[in-house]
């Protein structure tokens, strides 16, 4: 304990001290700090950093040392540079982070055996959009990774592509309250926390790998969901391997890092449960009844944020009243009537909103619920040519009154 500058506390004389503890990177370096800083170092301005050893900063066709710009730029947040001991420097270092999410490039120093000056290295790499469905080639590229595995480690970008593919996979992912349980990497007997990728991951929070993650709904599509990190803890759970055994894998709880909720449409929910379904009737009776048993009693939940389409509520209400109880797809009548009498049917794009399609007479129609969600889920070439006719054909045979529209 301390007392007033002179006290005596048990016999020992306490003086108290302020130390004000600056931070040794101050937040919000911005791009204007960093030209600032070198213009600053171009000019002479006194700093205490020496030359770097195997990273520059590219700017204009001139070589930076990226500590002395980063001391530099701090100057104009702190008002005096920092110095080298208050910060490190290298390949996967804050500093070659905090200049790259500037929009500088950091480069291997010539005649280094790794790298070359024509490959960039921790380039200005822009992921995609999240929500972007890209294929597996055009994630290789972005990436610069390989094109197989669920968790790709990437050297020239620094991250980790971890995926969950909810179509060819035999790990139990699961979103609980927003947090995907991401299975480690493994496909056969007990996984390890320290094999491989398992360890870039599970020390992601220290050795500053980005991880970036994507899920799969549909064969070669990957949807981007954005950079995550790991919420809690890695742990163990039994699930069981591609041969159909019991192992224990080790589970990493992954989050935004923004904390933004998911972007993910009804159709990728419906495709990811229509995939998981079929994976279940592939199995044996023996299997199934074998991973029933071993099912969680409480569902996984995630929250998402869709897109919703305004739609006219006179093109819905017309496609209803010309179709007089009758669905559009199957030709039989409405399933049941509303409370008001009404025959229950549901509008429908046969072009959806969410691909270009036009909230028009022409591209509505009206089915049971059945065959709508029929459309959502399998959206048959043959469906659609069906109804794309029949609304041609109706369109052409348009009463020129509502009058002539039965009820």
């Amino acid at each position: 304990m301390g007392g007033k500058d002179g006290s005596r506390i048990g016999g020992t004389i306490c003086i108290d001290v302020e130390v004000t503890v600056m931070p040794k990177i101050p937040e919000g370096i911005s791009r204007e700090h960093v030209l600032a800083a070198i213009r600053d170092f171009d000019g002479g301005r006194p700093h205490s950093f020496g030359d770097s050893t195997k990273y520059d900063l590219l700017f204009e066709g001139k070589r930076y040392p990226p500590k002395a710009i980063l001391g530099l730029a701090a100057a104009h947040i702190l008002g005096e540079p920092l110095i080298p001991d208050d910060f490190s420097g290298g390949a996967t270092s804050q500093c070659n982070r905090i200049l790259r999410s500037q929009g500088f490039q950091i480069v291997s120093k010539e005649n280094q055996d790794e790298y070359s000056e024509e490959k960039v290295v921790l380039e200005d790499f822009s992921p995609f959009q999240i929500g972007t469905v890209v294929n597996n080639d055009e994630l290789r590229k972005a990436f610069k990774c390989s094109t197989q595995g669920g968790m790709r480690r990437s050297k020239p970008t620094n991250t980790l592509v971890v995926i969950s593919n909810h179509v060819k996979s035999v790990y139990g992912d699961r979103w609980v309250d927003n947090v995907l349980h991401y299975t480690g990497m493994g496909l056969k007997g007990d996984q390890s926390l320290y094999f491989a990728q398992n360890k870039t991951l599970n020390e992601s929070k220290a050795n500053g790998v980005d991880v970036h993650l994507f899920e799969v709904f549909a064969n070669n599509e990957y949807t981007y969901q954005g950079q995550v990190k790991l919420a809690n803890s890695p742990y163990q759970e039994p699930q069981h391997d591609q041969d159909g055994n019991l192992r224990r894998v080790w589970i990493f709880p992954l989050q935004l890092r923004d904390g933004a909720p998911l972007i993910r449409s009804e159709t990728e929910f419906l495709q990811e449960q229509a995939q998981k379904e079929k994976k279940a009737n592939r199995l044996t009776d023996d299997e199934l009844e074998k991973r029933a048993g071993n099912a969680r009693k409480n569902p996984g939940s995630r929250s998402t944020q869709l897109t919703q389409y305004e739609r006219n509520p006179y093109v819905a209400a017309l496609a209803k009243r010309r179709a007089n109880g009758i669905c559009d797809l199957c030709n039989e009548r409405a399933p049941f009537n509303k409370k008001n009498g009404d025959p229950y049917l549901e509008t429908h794009h046969i072009i959806w909103l969410s691909k270009g399609g036009d909230d028009t007479t022409e591209n509505t129609v009206a089915l049971c619920p059945n065959c709508h969600r029929r459309m959502h889920v399998v959206n048959a070439t043959q469906d659609i040519n069906k109804l794309i006719k029949k609304r041609i054909a109706a369109h052409s045979h348009r009463p020129t009154n509502l009058s002539e529209v039965k009820e």
